[in-house]
């Protein structure tokens, strides 16, 4: 996959909704496809390990935890101000 913003937008979209019914299987997916759509985006990283920890995959989360952590570019930053999907 390619950067695209505009598709990690819209899959940050579909996953929140995923997330709020319950399916974590399937916002995973999307947030994981938004992390590819748009790398240097910290907040995918994070909804996707939150997602994971709520599907209790406990061992896939510590990767996407990490992936945030590596996306930031300092401490104390707001994550938002790294991109503009939220």
């Amino acid at each position: 996959m390619h950067y695209d913003p505009l598709r990690a937008e819209k899959d940050m979209e579909v996953g929140k909704y995923y997330l709020k019914k319950g399916d974590m299987d399937a916002a995973s997916d999307h947030f994981q496809d938004a992390t590819e759509a748009k790398p240097g985006c910290a907040i995918p990283f994070l909804y996707l390990g939150g997602a994971y920890e709520k599907k209790e995959a406990g061992g896939e989360s510590l990767p996407a935890v990490s992936g945030f952590v590596s996306t930031r570019r300092g401490w104390g930053q707001d994550p938002k101000e790294d991109c503009e999907v939220a």
